[in-house]
């Protein structure tokens, strides 16, 4: 089977953390890679910001870069602009005997349906995430009224047209058929995993620290992710001034702006393989997002055997809550969220001991499962 993936504004080999990089990028490089191991002719189309290009990932997986006149540091209204452009390009070299569209975020909406209607190939979706969920749960929106009523109107398009939707977590399908009725009947749920390759490196505590330059009588709080609206990062950080024990620490990671303060530290993004001992150096892993459709970081801290805290009413926030691996606060509600971090620093002991409990209950997410459903998914649905 040949199937065509459309990652428009972000390519999935994209260093995490960087630019519009984040969970779908792991998510997509992940699966994809098991996909082609498994027989699956991959190609991957996203957007190039010079001319085309193509790198082969192995035999069966290959990434075309699509030249389509983005300029060199493009906002969402260029993608937006151009993805007419980008359509054409990716028509040029879809390969005859593709069977099936895989398209990722709204971006990727007017993409995937105009070589639908063009084509009649049948389309799977994913949002990753929905702009009236983050409105839901962040009482934020776009700046700008256009862009907003642009990714509304595709949002809708994809999840009417699209012939299935997938969902990384029963409660991202959940929320999703609450704002969109239509979905309902569609959507399947693909949980996404933690790889084995990950979970077998030995602990790097020692390593993270001595590059971090705390010792062992700091108890360290880590962010890793975008500075963008629905990530809290600002909520994150006056929760974080309200805490009293002096030996506490922020670590962030990869946003675009840096803050300044005798208890936090800055680091530019971070591959996976760096962000690792980073993971182990820490004693907390901090999600303060208002709403995460999964949560890929905050699951590989679990995995390491780290505590995390996590908004309520979100898939890992649940998961935490459900089996004591860590604290959850309310959304908006940076007193709520400095509760969290203080009881995690107060039952410090207490997760240190059950560090291998918690990561138990993380390693049951592997991307051998998830690949192998998403294969039973397609041959279903092909």
């Amino acid at each position: 089977m040949k199937i065509a993936v459309i990652s428009y504004h972000t390519c999935p080999y994209e260093l995490f953390g960087s630019g519009f990089s984040g969970g779908m990028n792991v998510f997509l490089r992940e699966l994809l890679e098991r996909l082609s191991l498994a027989d699956i002719s991959v190609d991957v189309f996203t957007r190039s910001l010079d001319g085309h290009s193509v790198s082969a990932k192995n035999d069966r997986l290959k990434v075309y870069h699509i030249g389509c006149g983005l300029p060199a540091d493009p906002a969402l209204s260029d993608y937006l602009e151009n993805a007419g452009r980008f359509s054409e390009g990716v028509l040029r070299f879809l390969k005859e005997g593709t069977a099936l569209l895989f398209s990722h975020y709204w971006l990727s909406a007017p993409t995937a349906l105009a070589l639908k209607g063009r084509m009649g190939i049948r389309t799977v979706h994913m949002n990753h995430t929905l702009e009236k969920v983050k409105e839901c749960y962040s009482g934020t929106v776009y700046s700008s009224g256009a862009l907003r009523h642009a990714r509304l109107f595709w949002e809708f398009s994809v999840q009417k047209f699209a012939d299935l939707l997938v969902f990384p977590s029963d409660r991202d399908l959940e929320v999703s058929v609450a704002h969109y009725p239509i979905v309902s009947g569609k959507g399947v749920v693909l949980y996404p995993g933690i790889s084995e390759e990950f979970l077998d490196i030995p602990d790097l505590r020692s390593q993270g620290r001595r590059r971090l330059g705390f010792s062992e009588d700091f108890f360290l709080f880590l962010f890793s992710g975008r500075d963008e609206r629905t990530k809290n990062l600002k909520g994150l950080l006056s929760a974080f001034e309200k805490l009293v024990y002096e030996r506490a620490r922020l670590i962030i990671v990869g946003s675009d702006r840096h803050y300044s303060g005798s208890n936090i530290a800055c680091l530019e993004p971070q591959s996976r393989e760096s962000l690792l001992p980073l993971i182990d150096a820490s004693d907390c892993v901090v999600i303060p997002s208002y709403y995460e459709s999964f949560g890929f970081f905050g699951m590989e801290a679990l995995a390491r055997g780290k505590p995390v805290v996590a908004a309520r009413g979100t898939f890992l926030g649940d998961l935490v809550k459900r089996h004591d691996l860590g604290a959850v606060f309310d959304g908006k509600d940076a007193a709520s969220l400095s509760r969290a971090l203080t009881s995690i620093i107060e039952r410090r002991e207490d997760f240190r001991g059950r560090s291998d409990e918690i990561s138990m209950r993380a390693r049951r997410f592997t991307w051998e499962r998830a690949s192998s459903r998403f294969l039973r998914v397609l041959n279903q649905f092909s």
